[in-house]
């Protein structure tokens, strides 16, 4: 009585990992982790302020999500070079927080700051943003 086994897989059969995905993996994983870990333990400690997390992070994310990616046509400006799409949203994101609290505290000086300019504001840099994002994406 034979049974038929699979035959082993050797190294060379497997599939390889490309280099790129190696190193974004190992740039993911504490990017992954230290939130994962911050809401658990925020959870833990004080389960009712995931409530302000989730609502006052949320908006947070999108301020500061929507300036970033406003930002990034800036960057082509500054005549760098190719740079890594890293160093493209950090400098982005100096550069559109700066821009941003530059224009708030503007408009409130005036006294044009207002919640409905607040949100066109937002919305506009938001647009932009993404505009900018889906070019750099195609390429």
């Amino acid at each position: 009585m034979s049974s038929k086994l699979p035959a082993r897989r050797t190294q060379e059969a497997l599939p390889r990992v490309p280099p790129r995905a190696a190193r974004l993996s190992r740039w993911l994983r504490p990017i992954v982790l230290l939130p994962v870990l911050t809401v658990l333990g925020l959870a833990i400690l004080a389960p009712l302020a995931l409530v302000v997390l989730a609502y006052d992070g949320f908006l947070a994310l999108i301020s500061i999500g929507a300036a970033t990616c406003a930002a990034l046509w800036l960057i082509p400006l500054l005549r760098l070079g190719p740079l890594p799409l890293r160093w493209q949203l950090l400098l982005a994101s100096a550069l559109g927080l700066g821009g941003l609290a530059l224009l708030v505290l503007g408009l409130g000086l005036v006294g044009l700051l207002q919640r409905g300019l607040w949100f066109l504001i937002l919305a506009a840099l938001a647009a932009i943003g993404l505009l900018r994002v889906r070019l750099l994406w195609k390429e």
